[in-house]
């Protein structure tokens, strides 16, 4: 399924391979090997194009649904502003957006032991907790991405495992401690 944002005639491209829903936004589902890759790059220089996740024709309206949340998103300034947005290439975007209330749950249960920390401390270890993740441990990367001596992270991370009572990259903590770095900080 494929929604726009902008200029974009579904009557020009509607024919025996497409069908249109014009509600807001309008949305079509193209078979694969439809024309419409060809009018996917050169859209409007002002329209925005989402292409949702391929399914099947039983499954079009989950398409549709995904599209819509990025296209949502993308006028949100959460995914880039781009001519085109393939929905395949946002799923961590897409997950956090259409399952909000358990992406928060998460965020929760997996920061908890640094929530009664005063802001600033926090705010610091949560940071140096997500370079340690994304730089996979690695010292001298997470100081350099964070402007500080190696020695820094070495003690925040001690600080970080006893507040945790442990390792909160190991296990199954890790992916829970992934969604939770990645999904938006409600406040």
């Amino acid at each position: 399924m494929v929604v726009w944002d902008g200029p974009l005639d579904p009557g020009s491209l509607v024919g025996d391979r497409l069908l249109a829903d014009r509600r807001e936004p309008p949305c079509l589902f193209a078979p694969e090997d439809s024309p419409l890759p060809a009018v996917l790059s050169r859209p409007a220089p002002d329209a925005r194009v989402v292409v949702g996740l391929p399914r099947p024709l039983a499954d079009a309206g989950r398409s549709a649904a995904h599209a819509r949340t990025a296209l949502d998103l993308v006028r949100a300034g959460t995914l880039p502003d781009a001519p085109v947005t393939w929905c395949a290439h946002h799923l961590t975007a897409l997950l956090h957006a259409e399952a909000d209330d358990l992406t928060a749950v998460i965020r929760a249960d997996a920061l908890a032991a640094l929530a009664g920390l005063p802001a600033r401390r926090r705010e610091r270890l949560t940071a140096t907790l997500r370079a340690w993740v994304r730089l996979h441990g690695r010292i001298e990367d997470v100081a350099e991405s964070l402007r500080v001596h190696p020695q820094t992270v070495r003690y925040r991370m001690n600080e970080i495992q006893d507040l945790f009572a442990g390792d909160p990259t190991s296990g199954d903590r890790r992916l829970r401690l992934l969604i939770a770095l990645r999904a938006p900080d409600p406040g």
